[in-house]
């Protein structure tokens, strides 16, 4: 079964606040030393990005929450990523956070 929080990332988004959603489950996962597959810490999660906390439990036990999260899963592995955080940036990979100049560089070479 795909994790509760991914499932939750993907219910939110488009919601314009799932970006807020990420860094919410960041802060619980490793600062405040949360369980972030427990439900009621998703609702807390969830209302502290400004979302509706019972309305995005709804959405991460509906079919497309899960489907987009084993989508985004299966894309991870085709690219075969090593671990979080993984960038593919026009077919190149680049991973871990000591690389993300290297991202910036690559997305500005195919911005011209």
């Amino acid at each position: 079964m795909v994790e509760l929080p991914a499932r939750a990332y993907y219910a939110a988004c488009g919601t314009g606040k799932e970006h807020l959603l990420d860094a919410a489950f960041f802060r619980a996962t490793y600062i405040d030393l949360l369980d972030v597959n427990d439900e009621s810490v998703i609702r807390k999660v969830a209302n502290d990005a400004g979302l509706n906390g019972d309305r995005i439990l709804e959405l991460i036990h509906g079919e497309a929450a899960k489907l987009a999260a084993v989508a985004a899963l299966a894309e991870y592995e085709q690219f075969g990523c090593p671990g979080v955080p993984t960038w593919v940036v026009g077919g190149e990979r680049f991973w871990g956070k000591d690389r993300v100049d290297w991202v910036v560089e690559k997305v500005k070479q195919l911005s011209y």
